[in-house]
């Protein structure tokens, strides 16, 4: 676009750099519009992204705002509402993992859960945890050192002896009266110290329990009390890295910034120990560094489950006064001395983390770069497209597309597909998806090459659907199974190419074979996934629909109560009889159904 400042507000606001096709690019912030948008277009602008953004760039909006305070809080929400490439744009964190500990029941329980399925009134919330791995590793070690119940509301209330779990000291049974509220709550609170990081509590209550009930001689529960002393105490030795002069809860940030990508690093100390490290990493961002780590802190802590009391930065952000009392955190830049190695520390960590990721990346291009070689492709496979189809005797056919870019499996691309005409037939099925995917596809957001899960007649299925769009620069693979064998072994596949080209045998070892096979398994294992789950809904709802004497408000009251049909439907007897609504002759018909329908189920699963 042709840039002219005097078109452009002075005053203090956003900006959003959109494309020729409205597409949101960039959202910035500036005390004068004007101003930071001719800085942009100069030819003065250093920054390595910013000739790219510029060459994209077709139309930018305005919005006005009264201070410099209600702008950046207005960028970081249109940022987290609209993801631009450009921008820091933090990861959705609706579907990590936390933990909750629900403490608004009368019988608090953990129990860990996504994200996008907690609201922060049902209790205590830990997390979001970006690894599910230290998610649930945290989760075992909870539900081993304090034993609360794990079962719903409806089990803990109708239970008349205790479970497994109490035999195996892994709770207190308060099901059947083995504990007292008190006893209980006091285990409660010692998960929560434990969980903010306050072991010193935790250890002093556990011994005080020790002591108690070896004074009564209830041995057996002072042994457990004591082992439960040395597992965290082993735990709280075992963290090496101790710095007494840090108390509270402080995270320390460190930065690096290399070839387009920026790695932000964040240890966690919490009363002089470091306790744990998350790591982040951003590419194609346009702003300096300073505004790259001020729109990541206003996204990260913004909405923290559990925020630290104080953070220590590497270099001044933009507008850190207003942050500060936003996040309500207190920030230090430490210019020397034990706290200034600390953000040191966090910078190495934020380097070596981009090794790692820069090595992992010149690995995909040299295996990117000889799979053209190799299959003599006519494109570099930057981003490739893998198909797959599922099906049950030809019944609830469904598709998968999964996306690989610059060699690395894309979730947020990948698709999948309820076929609507596939009349029973894996053909059919992938010529319709196949279709839907590329007959209104845009020129530039075309793949550089399509594999299938099959042979010779799905590659010419989708040669005659390219030729019939006049779409000729893609390159085509079919990846045909041993034997029609789908396990993850080492196996020998040919490789169809499109065009007639003869078909190729890599050997069973080659980083090329494993790597279309990885890309193939995964659009298996989607497709089969959201076929059984189809395949679920469909047959407890026609299963629930027609049993006799069980009409809609029979049908809706059992959905309440059950949770679902296919709760309603495998209920034992005991429970149906509780509703009060269901008579014998419903019960009867309900046990017959489920007897019949599923266990005498006979029919095989099949994909493509």
């Amino acid at each position: 676009m042709k840039f002219d400042p005097s078109a452009f507000p002075t005053k203090t606001g956003v900006y959003l750099m959109k494309d020729g096709q409205k597409r949101i690019l960039y959202i910035g912030k500036a005390r004068s519009i004007a101003v930071r948008l001719k800085q942009y277009f100069s030819l003065h602008d250093e920054r390595a992204m910013v000739p790219m953004l510029i060459e994209q760039v077709e139309t930018i909006d305005t919005i006005l705002t009264r201070n410099e305070k209600e702008a950046l809080l207005l960028e970081n929400t249109l940022i987290k509402q609209h993801q631009p490439k450009y921008n820091v744009c933090l990861k959705d964190d609706k579907t990590f993992l936390a933990i909750r500990l629900s403490t608004k029941r009368e019988w608090p329980m953990l129990d860990l859960v996504r994200m996008k399925e907690l609201s922060y009134d049902q209790g205590e919330i830990f997390g979001p945890y970006t690894s599910a791995f230290s998610a649930r590793k945290t989760f075992e070690l909870l539900k081993k050192l304090f034993p609360l119940r794990k079962c719903t509301d409806k089990e803990l209330y109708r239970r008349k002896r205790p479970c497994i779990l109490h035999g195996m000291k892994r709770c207190l049974a308060p099901c059947v009266g083995l504990c007292t509220a008190d006893e209980y709550q006091s285990t409660v609170r010692d998960a929560i110290h434990f969980m903010h990081g306050n072991t010193k509590e935790v250890l002093s209550d556990l011994k005080r329990k020790r002591d108690a009930a070896a004074e009564e001689k209830q041995f057996e529960k002072a042994q457990i009390y004591h082992e439960h002393v040395l597992e965290i105490e082993d735990l709280v030795t075992s963290k090496t890295a101790v710095y007494p002069l840090l108390q509270g809860a402080i995270d320390v940030i460190g930065f690096s910034r290399s070839a387009g990508y920026i790695f932000i690093v964040i240890l966690f100390f919490r009363d002089g120990k470091l306790t744990s490290l998350e790591h982040h990493d951003f590419a194609n961002v346009v702003s300096d560094d300073a505004g790259a780590l001020t729109s990541f802190l206003m996204q990260h802590y913004q909405e923290a489950a559990a925020r630290p009391d104080h953070l220590f930065l590497p270099f001044e952000i933009e507008q850190q006064s207003v942050v500060s009392s936003h996040l309500g955190l207190k920030i230090t830049i430490p210019k020397a001395g034990k706290k200034r190695q600390l953000v040191e520390l966090a910078r190495i960590n934020a380097n070596e983390f981009y090794e790692q990721e820069k090595n992992a990346i010149v690995q995909n291009e040299d295996l990117l770069a000889r799979m053209q070689e190799t299959l003599m492709l006519k494109n570099f496979p930057s981003r490739i497209e893998c198909f797959d189809t599922s099906n049950l005797s030809g019944k609830d056919a469904v598709a998968a597309m999964v996306v690989a870019i610059d060699g690395k499996i894309e979730k947020k691309e990948s698709r999948l597909y309820k076929i609507k005409n596939s009349e029973g037939d894996d053909y059919n099925a992938m010529k319709e998806v196949l279709e839907r995917r590329y007959k209104k596809t845009e020129k530039g957001n075309l793949p550089d090459m399509i594999v299938l899960d099959g042979g010779k007649g799905q590659l010419a299925i989708l040669e005659k659907l390219l030729e019939r769009h006049d779409i000729v620069t893609i390159d085509t693979l079919a990846l045909a199974k041993e034997e029609g064998r789908h396990d993850k072994g080492i196996t020998r596949e040919k490789i169809y190419r499109g065009h007639g080209a003869a078909a190729v045998e890599l050997d069973r070892f080659s980083p090329l074979l494993f790597f279309l096979q990885t890309l193939r398994d995964e659009a298996h294992r989607r497709a089969i996934g959201y076929h059984k789950k189809r395949r679920a809904k469909t047959l407890f709802r026609s299963l629930i629909d027609n049993i006799e004497g069980i009409g809609p408000r029979k049908k809706e009251k059992l959905i309440k109560a059950f949770g679902s049909p296919k709760a309603a439907l495998l209920a034992p007897e005991e429970l149906l009889k509780e509703t009060g609504f269901l008579t014998e002759a419903n019960i009867k018909a309900l046990k017959q159904r489920a007897y019949s329908s599923i266990f005498s189920s006979g029919e095989t699963e099949s994909s493509s």
